[in-house]
């Protein structure tokens, strides 16, 4: 089987709930859209230009790179570390406990895709060091044992969170179809254009903890 195909399969194959790469990433959407906040499309984009390319780019991308890295090398113990550093020391227990489960299911979900996956050494090194295997992390490790491009692997979890964005806020806002189309395949475009100037002319973004 090729890459593409891989990839596609794993893409269609996923429980759609789970909504790789966008989950962790609305519950403050939905705060601030509650409080009214977010009102209108331009409070929408105002909005998801503060806080994506932070959490996207610069904590999220940074994590799925260094877990390609940390696979290839068969650090285990650098995965677990990274997937520390991703959920952070000041989250609460609600949100460490729905990544958990949130990672559980994914995991569970891949178990049956591929089967010939050994995932027993990524989850007991995750439980050795106090590590939850979050969904960014076990994304990343299942697209780089499916060979898939860490590039396409960063791509692919931008997409759903900006889909997962502005398909929550549409419902809430009643956000235009057309206008809620054009708002996602901007930030699409753009997302990957800074990740690519980030790659190319800022590699010590890299190397900075995805928490700071």
């Amino acid at each position: 089987m090729d890459k593409g195909r891989k990839l596609l399969d794993y893409v269609q194959r996923l429980d759609s709930s789970l909504s790789v790469g966008g989950f962790k990433h609305t519950f403050e959407l939905e705060s601030q859209m509650t409080e009214g906040n977010i009102q209108n499309c331009d409070d929408l984009e105002l909005f998801m230009r503060s806080q994506l390319p932070k959490q996207l780019l610069r904590r999220d991308g940074w994590a799925i790179k260094e877990i390609y890295a940390a696979t290839e090398g068969r650090d285990s113990q650098r995965i677990a570390l990274i997937d520390r550093a991703v959920q952070g020391s000041g989250n609460n227990e609600k949100d460490t406990n729905i990544a958990q489960k949130s990672g559980k299911r994914l995991f569970k979900l891949a178990r049956a895709l591929y089967p010939w996956m050994d995932f027993d050494e990524l989850e007991q090194s995750l439980n050795d060091h106090d590590a939850v295997g979050c969904l960014t992390t076990v994304h990343a490790w299942i697209n780089s044992r499916l060979e898939i491009n860490c590039d396409q692997a960063v791509q692919g979890y931008m997409c759903s969170a900006v889909s997962t964005y502005v398909s929550r806020a549409s419902i809430l806002i009643q956000l235009p179809r057309k206008e809620a189309d054009h708002l996602t395949q901007t930030f699409i475009e753009e997302l990957g254009q800074e990740w690519h100037t980030i790659k190319m002319n800022s590699p010590e973004v890299l190397q900075q903890s995805p928490t700071t």
